[in-house]
């Protein structure tokens, strides 16, 4: 809605441009309640029976052994683990290792989606029903959200963690998405020049960025469920990660980061219950994990869209 205002007479910002804006504050509110800004998810996720901990070293190299809960700590205990309808997965990032890879993946979403021009934005998606403009909105919409949970520190026990978050997610985008599809195009529509939009996630990035450089090795409280800030970041490098491979169904757009792709690609192998052949790309391997791309009949069973 950048410079609305500026281009309407008075008469009609008081009785049509305000009305529209409080409507809209209205929409976030609820949509924000139903959990309507993920309306870009597919997939279902059937818990493991002989949980394996996943971790990953500094140089960002996952290595995988069996699960052990560090000492004295007691918060992964049956009652929270099942509140969520779902056991949680041993998949967890550290605070460092999380904050490196969401760092970079919003600075390359962000370079990425600055170099398209106003024709370019327009182009179709990879998300069904959107726009690279769409996208950017969404985008937008849920770092502005992010940031909320950035200061919701919490003493309670985790309810999820880098895995259980998306089975959480695609739980409450079960229902009918089109209502949540269509929030975003009709939010996007409002700006007079797609470019527009740039500027807005521009700023939202960087109060994000700001927020997580402060962000304390503590528990978070994130639409409706509890993290640890490590599991909480490293979901966001996954859901950028997924956003920057949208905008390319029709731009040449660079690839996400590397250490994004490495979590996207333990966060489906987590939420499959297995690992995926090593000749299979991380790029290749969230593209079908999320369902943008079919399953080749090569893989078979092996992969299916379990993240969106």
């Amino acid at each position: 809605l950048d410079g609305f205002g500026e281009q309407l007479p008075q008469v009609v910002v008081e009785r049509i441009a305000l009305p529209f804006v409080r409507a809209l504050d209205s929409a976030v509110d609820g949509a924000e309640q139903r959990g309507d800004h993920g309306a870009c998810h597919s997939g279902s996720f059937r818990t493991t029976s002989s949980p394996v901990r996943r971790t990953y070293s500094p140089a960002g190299d996952p290595t995988i052994q069996p699960w052990s809960r560090p000492a004295g700590d007691d918060t992964l205990n049956s009652s929270s683990r099942t509140r969520t309808g779902h056991q949680v997965s041993d998949l967890s990032f550290d605070l460092p290792t999380a904050r490196a890879a969401f760092t970079e993946q919003v600075g390359a979403f962000l370079a990425a989606v600055e170099a398209l021009d106003d024709h370019q934005l327009l182009a179709a998606s990879h998300c069904h029903g959107w726009a690279v403009l769409d996208v950017v909105v969404h985008v937008r919409s849920g770092l502005e959200e992010m940031l909320r949970g950035c200061t919701a520190p919490t003493t309670d026990p985790p309810t999820a963690d880098a895995a259980t978050y998306w089975s959480a997610a695609a739980t409450s985008d079960a229902t009918d998405p089109v209502e949540g599809i269509l929030w975003t195009r009709r939010t996007a529509s409002a700006y007079s020049r797609p470019r527009r939009a740039v500027r807005h996630l521009r700023a939202a990035a960087d109060a994000v960025l700001a927020a997580v450089e402060q962000l304390a090795d503590t528990r978070v409280r994130f639409q409706g469920l509890v993290l640890i800030s490590g599991d909480f970041l490293a979901t966001w490098a996954v859901e950028l990660a997924v956003h920057q491979l949208d905008l390319g169904r029709d731009l040449d757009v660079p690839a996400p980061p590397s250490a994004a792709l490495r979590l996207a690609r333990a966060t489906v192998e987590a939420l499959l219950e297995h690992a995926l052949p090593e000749s299979l790309p991380d790029r290749e391997v969230l593209l079908l994990g999320t369902g943008r791309r079919p399953v080749p009949a090569e893989l078979g069973s092996a992969i299916r869209p379990v993240l969106g």
